[in-house]
């Protein structure tokens, strides 16, 4: 169940950035706000992967959650640039993937106790979950 809550959160986290990106339809003069929307869906789209596949391990979670991330924000900003009549702005997208990357590398480097409860593995005798051995 607790894996459900998670792919829900992700799914809606998604679906908010995509519907506010679209509505405002603004070209901001920043690129920060997006990598910020993007780090916030990476840290729940870990943490649905974490908990529906735990047998995996973060050696699987990681790349996948990359390779989700990275091709949500391609179809996010493909769809904003042709919304407002623009190519495929690359420095948006870039932006999204740094948020993307981040988020992974902060699940590696994040202390154990707030990785396995992120991860949900607290309890569960697996102390060196996705982080340095």
């Amino acid at each position: 169940m607790k894996a459900g809550l998670w792919g829900l959160a992700a799914l809606l986290s998604y679906l908010v950035l995509l519907g506010l990106n679209l509505a405002l339809g603004a070209y901001l003069p920043s690129a920060w706000p997006r990598m910020f929307e993007y780090m916030l869906l990476s840290v729940a789209t870990l943490g649905f992967l974490a908990r529906w596949r735990p047998d995996v391990g973060p050696y699987v979670w990681r790349p996948v959650m990359l390779l989700l991330g990275s091709a949500l924000a391609a179809a996010e900003v493909a769809a904003w640039s042709r919304k407002l009549g623009l190519e495929f702005v690359i420095d948006e997208w870039m932006a999204g993937l740094i948020g993307v990357a981040i988020i992974s590398i902060l699940a590696r480097l994040l202390p154990a106790g707030l990785r396995l409860a992120w991860l949900g593995q607290a309890g569960k005798g697996r102390e060196s979950v996705g982080g340095k051995r």
